[in-house]
């Protein structure tokens, strides 16, 4: 009896260990992601809410929130190429027209702008 107490005990450790690792690998998921990146683009930090939006994108390539925020970051990191493709992926994934028009104006205005070229060598 004494002997079956330890490794009754260390079996059940074992199990909880591998429950809460198995747990820990999966990470968030891609609404609480978003919603993280949500948090990091009003607190200015738009390099991690980059990260965590692409993340949410690995997880769920078909997901247009995670499409349509990809591509207004895109638009203000200053990457017309990639917030354009976001941005119609999004649409192509049902996002309203009402809510990916804003961007796509901000994104025609950006491309329409003429560069400003140095004279100075």
């Amino acid at each position: 009896m004494k002997r079956i107490r330890p490794v009754l005990f260390t079996a059940v450790a074992c199990a909880t260990l591998l429950v809460v690792a198995c747990d820990s690998i999966t990470g968030p998921s891609v609404p609480d992601l978003i919603s993280r990146a949500l948090t990091k683009l009003e607190n200015k930090d738009v390099r991690a809410a980059t990260i965590d939006v692409k993340t949410a994108l690995q997880q769920e390539p078909g997901n247009a929130a995670a499409r349509q925020l990809l591509g207004q970051i895109s638009l203000t990191l200053g990457d017309a190429g990639t917030a354009e493709k976001e941005l119609a992926r999004s649409r192509e994934l049902g996002t309203p027209a009402d809510t990916v028009v804003p961007c796509w104006r901000a994104l025609c205005l950006r491309k329409a702008r003429p560069r400003r070229y140095s004279t100075s060598t």
